[in-house]
């Protein structure tokens, strides 16, 4: 009879449950943003599945932090929608966020912890770099929410600008000493030097391509390349030094004048031992594309097939990182060092691992440098990005593919194919011909009216509100069309009537053009005209004689 009674009991209970309600209220599910979400506006809206009670009304509490622990957290006052609006958060920060649900005096467990980061910065959309406009062209870019404004400015000068170094060869490498001594190296054994006026060729005594540079001081330099190649600097004139290897070397690196690595095909790696140069036995046989050396006892390579090594003064060990070819690597200290290889891709040790990094490109990556907490990286079809807490584009003004970048202070030097030099010197957006342009939020572009004509132009924009200001976008180029093309009557043209119609194509932007004919091509005395169209009719022609005309 007592089993009876107990069972009873029990079932009475659960009937109990099912019709008067949920002993405790569910925790709330997360919906939006995604988490990890990258790219979210100030304004961002956090959305949670409603959840059931015994009450009608059931009220949610949402909390905000910028640290995973939620030591110090934003707790958003009770509501009864499956929503919180948030408002001026920091550009580039990473929140995290949680909710739970409130039915009478039950309190449901915290939902999962949600990450998401605000984006950087204003992404550009038209006009794409490096295009050609005319003279009113119209800038514009995605819009952002949660703004009050945007600044965009425009300028004819740009800190990164093509130099002629007067070499066709391909420059494969750069490496700056100091203002006054730069060097550059490439194919078919080509070294050049700068004295702080001018570069000029040096003799390297090989005729191979040379891959890589680093110098030690202004009398201390070495060279490796193609076929075991290793050349050493002394102040005065290149010496081909035998390093006992005849594969092909990509990198070199050195921590003092005593101690240095070079690396390469078949993942040869070489050591440079107080004048000596020996081979390191290690387990890798893929090919080494660069290598840095902190150290002594702290020095890194990357390569093909994801790899990435470490030697620890002992003993080298080898990772596969990420899904890419590695082909350049880069340390600012021992816990902040990069890697940049195939289709784009950026990966970033923090000391303890390497985590992949967002770059904005998509073709490959050839070389990343810093100097101080700046970075960048160059690679094919004139991809060029910044490092300055985030990686951004930046306008290389070409589309050719830049092999290397070196960065030293203010200076700094991009080389790649076909004699390709551009060179980092003063500022950015400081000239006389400045303009800034302060723009509403809800607009989402800006037309330019009466540039100069031929002239290159860079531009950048930024986005605003009452707690924060964005990083600048990285800079873009255009250039404005010189002047019109002629078209009719065609150069050369023989037996036109005396009552010709002059034609040429139409230029945007502009309030009228000057025709001028003359029968001397000086245009000493020439008949002008000012159509306010892209054709003018001129009668009274001489027979029998040459007419030259121009349009501007």
């Amino acid at each position: 009879m007592k089993n009876i009674y107990s069972i009873t009991i029990s079932l009475l209970l659960l009937v109990s449950l099912s019709v008067f309600g949920q002993v405790r209220i569910y925790t709330p599910t997360l919906n939006e943003p995604e988490n990890g979400a990258l790219d979210q506006v100030p304004d961002v809206l956090l959305n949670w599945s409603a959840v059931t009670g015994d009450s009608l009304v059931i009220l949610y509490e949402a909390q905000l932090s910028l640290t995973e622990d939620f030591a110090d957290p934003i707790t958003f006052p009770k509501t009864d929608v499956t929503s919180e609006n948030m408002s001026n958060l920091i550009f580039g920060e990473t929140y995290y966020w949680r909710v739970r649900a409130y039915d009478g005096q039950e309190v449901s467990d915290w939902s999962e912890i949600w990450s998401f980061s605000i984006l950087n910065t204003i992404a550009l959309h038209m006009p794409l770099d490096n295009s050609m406009v005319y003279a009113n062209p119209v800038l514009d870019w995605d819009a952002v929410s949660g703004l009050t404004g945007y600044e965009l400015q425009l300028d004819t000068v740009y800190d990164w600008h093509a130099v002629d170094p007067e070499t066709e060869e391909n420059l494969n490498t750069a490496f700056i000493v100091d203002d006054n001594n730069k060097w550059l190296a490439g194919d078919n054994g080509l070294i050049m030097y700068y004295d702080g006026t001018d570069w000029s060729t040096v003799e390297s005594g090989v005729t191979e391509n040379i891959k890589d540079l680093w110098f030690t001081g202004a009398a201390n330099g070495y060279a490796v390349g193609e076929g075991g190649t290793v050349l050493h600097y002394d102040g005065a004139v290149w010496s081909v030094v035998d390093a006992g290897t005849t594969e092909d070397l990509d990198a070199v690196s050195f921590v003092d004048e005593n101690t240095g690595w070079a690396v390469g095909a078949g993942g040869i790696t070489l050591k440079y031992d107080s004048g000596t140069w020996s081979e390191e036995t290690t387990s890798n046989t893929i090919d080494l594309r660069d290598v840095y050396a902190l150290s002594a006892d702290n020095v890194w390579v990357c390569g093909l097939s994801k790899t990435i090594g470490h030697y620890d003064g002992t003993d080298w060990t080898y990772e596969t990182v990420s899904n890419r070819d590695l082909y350049s690597i880069w340390f600012v200290d021992a816990n902040n060092g990069w890697a940049v290889g195939k289709s784009g891709k950026v990966v970033y040790y923090n000391g303890e691992e390497w985590i992949v990094q967002a770059s904005g490109v998509n073709k490959d990556l050839l070389s990343v440098n810093f100097s101080g907490t700046t970075g960048y990286a160059v690679g094919k079809n004139g991809k060029f990005i910044t490092y300055n807490g985030y990686w951004s584009p930046l306008t290389s003004g070409t589309g050719e593919e830049m092999r290397s970048v070196f960065v030293s202070g203010d200076e700094g030097a991009i080389v790649g194919v076909d004699g390709m030099l551009m060179e980092k010197s003063g500022g950015i957006f400081n000239s006389p011909d400045l303009k800034t342009y302060q723009i509403d939020a809800d607009s989402m572009q800006k037309s330019l009216h009466q540039l100069l004509f031929g002239t290159d132009y860079y531009y950048r924009i930024r986005g605003m509100h009452e707690e924060d200001t964005s990083m600048w976008s990285g800079a873009r180029k255009m250039t404005t069309y010189a002047t019109t093309t002629l078209s009719a009557p065609s150069d050369g043209s023989e037996g036109t009537h005396l009552r010709i119609n002059f034609e040429w194509s139409e230029y945007d932007g502009i309030t009228n053009y000057i025709l001028e004919v003359d029968s001397n091509e000086n245009f000493t005395l020439p008949r002008t005209f000012g159509p306010d169209l892209n054709h003018q009719v001129v009668n009274d022609l001489v027979f029998g004689t040459d007419y030259f005309w121009r349009v501007k």
